[in-house]
C-alpha cells in the first residue's frame, strides 16, 4: 500500500512539473473526415515523442496504454475503451507513429458521427495498476460536414415582360434586364450569367434555344439587373439567366443554383438597327456656306 501511495505521489509531482514520460503528441487528420470513423484512413496519423532515460524509452512507457476518444463539448461521443482497457501502445522507440487503420483501431468500435464539430483526443496511461496518466491529453478539432446540400430556387426573369414589343425609339436605347435573386441567399457571392439568343425568322422557341449560339453573354456579380443595347438588326430575342457561385476552387466546379425560364422580347415591325435609328445630321457649317 505504501509503495502504491509513493508511486502516486511521484507521478503527481512529475505531472505538476510537466515531467510526463511522453513529451509531445501530434495528431494529423484528413481534411474532410468521413462521418463513419471506419472509413478514416491516411493521412490520419498519431505521433508521440518519448523522454528518454539514459538513451532508452522508459519501461513504464513501453508498457503503456493509448486511449483515443472523440469528444463533443467535452463529452465522449466515440471510443469504446477506458483508461483501464485501452490497447497497449507498444511505445518502443523515441518517436512512435500510428497511422491509418492502426490509429483508427484505437477507437475500438466504429462510430457514425452527425454533422458538427468534434475533438479527437489522445492520452497515454500506465499499463498496469495503479492506472496513472503518462501524458497530457492532446486534442485536435475537426468537423463533419453536412452532406445534404441546401436547395435553392433559381432566378426568374422579371423585365422585360415575356413577349414585350419595343418601339424603334425604345429599342434604340439601352434595355434594362431584371430578374429575381437566388433564394435563399447563398453565403458566398453569386455570379449571374445572362444569355441573349436571337430568334431567326421561322424559328420557334425550342429551335432557337437549342441551335442558336448566344449573341451575347453578360456576367453580373451579386446584382440582379443589367442594361443591354441592341447592336444588330433583329426580329426577336430570347434571354435567360443562369446563377452559380462566384468563388472558383481549383479543381472543382462552381456550385450551380439553376437557370431561369427563357423569355422573349422583340422590336416593332421586326427590324431595327440602333446604329442607324437616329443618324447624325450636319449642323455647321450651314449647307452651301461660302467662306471668305
Amino acid at each position: 500500500m505504501k509503495r502504491i501511495l509513493s508511486l502516486l505521489m511521484l507521478f503527481c509531482s512529475l505531472a505538476a512539473m510537466g515531467q510526463y514520460p511522453v513529451s509531445s503528441i501530434s495528431i494529423t487528420m484528413p481534411p474532410n473526415p468521413a462521418a463513419n470513423t471506419g472509413d478514416w484512413a491516411m493521412p490520419f496519423v498519431i505521433t508521440a515523442q518519448a523522454k528518454l532515460v539514459q538513451g532508452q524509452v522508459p519501461g513504464n512507457l513501453m508498457e503503456s496504454r493509448i486511449l483515443v476518444t472523440v469528444k463533443e463539448a467535452m463529452l465522449k461521443k466515440c471510443g469504446s475503451y477506458t483508461q483501464q482497457t485501452a490497447p497497449m501502445s507498444n511505445f518502443n522507440t523515441a518517436t512512435k507513429s500510428w497511422s491509418g487503420a492502426a490509429a483508427v483501431g484505437f477507437l475500438g468500435n466504429g462510430c457514425t458521427l452527425k454533422p458538427g464539430t468534434y475533438e479527437l483526443c489522445v492520452q497515454f496511461f500506465s499499463g498496469y495498476a495503479p492506472v496513472i496518466p503518462l501524458s497530457n491529453e492532446v486534442c485536435k478539432s475537426f468537423t463533419i460536414a453536412d452532406t445534404k446540400q441546401q436547395s435553392y430556387s433559381p432566378p426568374q426573369n422579371i423585365m422585360p415582360a415575356d413577349g414585350k414589343v419595343f418601339t424603334e425609339q425604345e429599342a434604340g436605347m439601352p434595355i434594362m434586364l431584371r430578374w429575381t435573386p437566388v433564394v435563399p441567399k447563398p453565403q458566398g457571392d453569386v455570379l449571374y450569367k445572362v444569355r441573349l439568343i436571337e430568334i431567326l425568322p421561322g424559328q420557334n422557341k425550342t429551335e432557337a434555344l437549342r441551335t442558336n449560339t448566344p449573341i451575347d453573354i453578360l456576367e453580373v456579380k451579386n446584382n440582379t439587373q443589367t442594361s443591354y443595347k441592341l447592336s444588330k438588326r433583329i426580329t426577336g430575342l430570347y434571354w435567360e439567366v443562369e446563377a452559380e457561385s462566384a468563388e472558383r476552387v481549383q479543381g472543382e466546379k462552381p456550385r450551380n443554383y439553376g437557370k431561369s425560364e427563357a423569355t422573349s422580347f422583340s422590336v416593332k415591325k421586326g427590324d431595327i438597327d440602333p446604329d442607324t435609328a437616329n443618324p447624325p445630321k450636319n449642323v455647321t457649317p450651314a449647307d452651301g456656306k461660302v467662306f471668305s
